[in-house]
């Protein structure tokens, strides 16, 4: 599976004007259901909770993997706006910040190496022109 962070334009937009200019993030190369949820949970949090005006946030939640990875910690939260990222070892589950556990927002995981992989790329994509065809495509680990 692959992440694709991308840029679009609003539609019926009046002008070309850089504030129509979208960021979005997408999975590639899984199956629909797999696609809903990490579209839903994890792409979802990293625009509710690290938003680009922020990148200390992602700063500050990488080096708490890291202090993880190194066995200093057993566990990290961070509370962000859309969710709260209860992050271990293995995996990093997420419950709405608003909603908490409900049935449309159940209680979601996914391997931390796919949370760290997809943090490190928003972070690259934010530091990119902010244009059209600026394009980031990563890799998830296996």
């Amino acid at each position: 599976m692959k992440v694709r962070y991308y840029y679009y334009w609003l539609e019926n937009r009046p002008s070309n004007d850089l504030y129509y200019l979208c960021r979005s993030v997408g999975l590639l190369g899984a199956d629909a259901e797999t696609t809903r949820m990490y579209n839903s949970y994890v792409f979802s949090a990293l625009s509710t909770d690290f938003p680009i005006n922020h990148p200390e946030f992602v700063e500050s939640v990488i080096k708490a993997i890291s202090r993880i990875e190194q066995d200093e910690i057993d566990a990290y939260t961070w509370e962000g706006d859309g969710f709260t990222h209860d992050i271990t070892r293995n995996i990093v589950t997420f419950e709405h910040a608003i909603f908490n556990e409900c049935p449309e927002w159940p209680i979601w995981s996914c391997p931390l190496s796919h949370y760290k992989v997809a943090l490190l790329g928003w972070r690259r994509f934010i530091d990119m022109p902010r244009a059209i065809g600026t394009e980031l495509i990563i890799e998830l680990p296996n």
